[in-house]
């Protein structure tokens, strides 16, 4: 103290409260809406405010479940910090706990801030290749299970390093149609995936070939016979039991198909006298539904 009083006095001490530091806030928002599908690439985004002021110093570390994204990342001038992008995060464990933790500077806190709901990831697609279907004799069925050729059965889209593996043990094969037609397409059904990282992959819901196609199917004729004939120069026989003629090989349900034996006609093998002589039957027809 100075002045001329000063010695009846004694001097005090002040004390100057530091400024308390501002609190902070941190929202997380996805840059995929929460969704994404295994292998796909993702980045969030953390704002940092204070007092509704953005705050534009300091860094951010993400993390997932806890464990970091790359390394921490500052905030701009708008408070925004955006983290490395991540394509690993798998299908289990989902949604994931996407934490930002800011680190905080003077005057601004640490404080940490989570993305609501987590990041949820959908397995990936993958395409099957190299499977096949051969062509069958119609048989009233759309089964093409014995048609299907698996020997190069693959996947398409795994995702390097990954351990996926088709398993074909329950494939089944169904043509679209049961009726005679060049180019139908048969659908596979009952494939499955297998390997460590399976979980994180799915098949189409349906699958289908390249068209194949059923035939018509052979149908035999029993019942006929023909008659002997002296020599007579000529070839035409005499045909026995067209009338009680048995058609064989139809497929379950098509009794409607049956045999037309009214333009039946005999012709032997050769006109020469002979025992054994082979007729040819020539002019049977199918008839009905």
């Amino acid at each position: 103290l100075e002045g001329g009083g000063s010695s009846d006095y004694i001097g005090a001490d002040f004390l100057v409260a530091a400024p308390s530091a501002a609190p902070t806030s941190v929202a997380v928002v996805s840059s995929t809406s929460g969704t994404s599908t295994y292998g796909t690439s993702v980045t969030f985004t953390a704002t940092v405010t204070s007092g509704g002021a953005p705050v534009t110093s300091g860094n951010v570390q993400f993390y997932s479940d806890g464990t970091p994204i790359g390394s921490s990342v500052s905030v701009n001038g708008s408070g925004i910090a955006t983290s490395p992008s991540i394509s690993t995060l798998q299908v289990t464990g989902s949604p994931h706990v996407i934490t930002a933790d800011y680190l905080g500077v003077t005057n601004y806190p640490a404080n940490i801030g989570t993305l609501a709901g987590g990041q949820a990831v959908t397995p990936l697609t993958l395409t099957v290749t190299g499977i096949t279907a051969s062509s069958k004799p119609y048989d009233g069925t759309t089964t093409a299970t014995a048609q299907l050729n698996l020997g190069s059965a693959g996947l398409s889209g795994v995702i390097a390093p990954d351990s996926v593996s088709l398993v074909i043990t329950n494939a089944v094969g169904t043509f679209n149609f049961a009726d005679v037609n060049t180019a139908t397409t048969v659908t596979i059904s009952g494939l499955a995936l297998g390997g460590n990282q399976a979980s994180d992959y799915r098949l189409p819901i349906t699958q289908d070939t390249a068209p194949a196609g059923i035939t018509q199917a052979t149908l035999t004729v029993t019942g006929i016979t023909a008659s002997d004939k002296p020599y007579d120069g000529g070839a035409t026989a005499t045909l026995i039991g067209t009338g009680t003629a048995l058609l064989n090989g139809r497929a379950t349900g098509d009794i409607g198909v049956t045999l037309n034996t009214g333009s039946a006609t005999g012709t032997f093998a050769s006109v020469n006298a002979a025992n054994g002589i082979t007729v040819q039957i020539a002019n049977l027809a199918l008839a009905g539904t």
